[in-house]
């Protein structure tokens, strides 16, 4: 069975070129031709994560996508270009680091780091990260 590799990216870059592009490169990088990836910009997730939220106390579906990067053996993220990391995807790169599993971030230029510590200083607020998805869903999507 083949290992899993979750691609946390920010909300406001589902459906677009940028998102398609990076999903290329991930796909032909050496380092992941091991994985499958998993992207939770699917409609079958996004229905269930749906369904989450109508029940949720809170209105929020974090704990089921935490639970899809927990399931994965590594993760991959996008990052915003200042270097911040939106509040969800800072989360859900945290259930793959803390289990000793590989995690690499992606910048807008394509660019592969590979993520030795998770610093508390590169998550955005939930408010912050909820602004920036509509900033870049306007300029992805014109």
């Amino acid at each position: 069975m083949r290992k899993k590799l979750y691609f946390g990216h920010p909300k406001g870059t589902y459906d677009t070129e940028l998102e398609k592009r990076i999903l290329k490169r991930i796909a032909k990088h050496p380092d992941f031709l091991e994985y499958d990836v998993l992207n939770p910009n699917q409609p079958i997730y996004s229905l269930r994560a749906e369904g989450i939220r109508e029940t949720s106390p809170d209105g929020s579906s974090m704990e089921f996508f935490r639970a899809l990067a927990r399931s994965c053996q590594a993760g991959i993220f996008l990052i915003f270009p200042d270097g911040k990391w939106g509040s969800g995807i800072f989360d859900e790169a945290e259930e793959i680091f803390y289990q000793a599993y590989p995690v690499w971030s992606i910048g807008f230029d394509d660019g592969i780091s590979t993520i030795n510590r998770l610093n508390p200083e590169w998550r955005l607020s939930r408010d912050e990260t909820s602004a920036r998805n509509r900033e870049w869903k306007a300029k992805l999507n014109p």
